[in-house]
């Protein structure tokens, strides 16, 4: 890949482009990029090159479009951490790169037009990005499927678990999808759906769920952001569970529902918990 740098020259006209960096990327406590910033550029970057932001973090160009409106032409650079250093570091903050999002759907069961859809890429985009990055594993004798399905330290630890027990309870703790069934999903259920999906479950009965569910750990991320978190809910509502709380809930009654939620409010002040203890580290 080659390396691309945003510097002004003066001499070339200059382009505006919104560079999406991703959620919960953060730097500093001051500098807080909520998904995009916009910057002058005189070169609109290519598929690959890497784009160096505030001189040490690197960034590969996974596509970049454009949308012609009424006002001219807007482009937006679609970026991804390029080093696993700068990728552990925004699972810490509680993000996910793009990289791992597109793994995790993918492997759960996700059809790619839906995983394009929810990026707002074409499906050639992430169908690219995923074999290139797929293939850089594999040089380097990883399992890049394995690790991201499994969710590495992030992970939600089963092990010792049944298995239609798990996926009951993760169901259970979902919101109800209109006109779907709202009656609790039994273990005995579970694991007849869990063994004829091979414990790859995208959505079922209207509920997204997007685990994977074979091996001791799995990656809960997908799970907990479209579903767990209470984002946006009223201060009626009885708030959320997280896999985690699931799991630990699970294991230690054995029960496949009433695990405790999480209120709007707590799950705020988990983040900022979460990020200050990032920040303070200095990793």
């Amino acid at each position: 890949m080659n390396e691309y740098e945003s510097h002004d020259d003066e001499s070339a006209p200059q382009i505006s482009v919104r560079f999406w960096l991703g959620e919960c990327w953060t730097e500093g406590p001051d500098v807080n990029l909520d998904g995009d910033f916009e910057q002058e550029v005189a070169a609109l970057p290519r598929i690959g090159e890497v784009v160096r932001w505030q001189e040490s973090h690197f960034f590969e160009t996974v596509a970049v479009l454009h949308h012609v409106t009424s006002f001219g032409v807007d482009y937006h650079a679609f970026l991804d951490p390029a080093e696993d250093a700068a990728r552990e570091r925004l699972h810490r903050l509680g993000g996910l790169c793009l990289r791992d999002r597109f793994v995790l759907a993918h492997q759960s069961g996700t059809p790619i037009s839906q995983i394009a859809q929810a990026a707002d890429l074409g499906p050639s985009d992430v169908v690219r990005y995923m074999r290139e990055q797929t293939e850089l594993a594999a040089a380097d004798g990883r399992d890049l499927a394995a690790e991201v399905t499994s969710g590495g330290t992030e992970g939600v630890d089963i092990a010792g678990l049944d298995t239609g027990a798990v996926l009951a309870a993760l169901w259970n703790h979902l919101p109800t999808a209109e006109g779907e069934r709202e009656a609790p999903l039994s273990a005995e259920e579970a694991r007849t759906l869990f063994d004829a999906r091979e414990g790859r479950v995208d959505t079922l009965y209207g509920r997204r769920m997007q685990v994977v569910l074979t091996g001791d750990r799995f990656n809960a991320w997908l799970y907990n952001h479209k579903n767990a978190v209470p984002t946006g809910w009223g201060c009626g509502s009885p708030g959320a569970a997280t896999a985690q709380a699931v799991i630990e809930h699970l294991r230690a009654t054995g029960d496949v529902t009433g695990a405790p939620l999480r209120s709007n409010t707590e799950y705020g002040q988990a983040m900022q918990a979460r990020l200050a203890a990032v920040l303070e580290s200095g990793h």
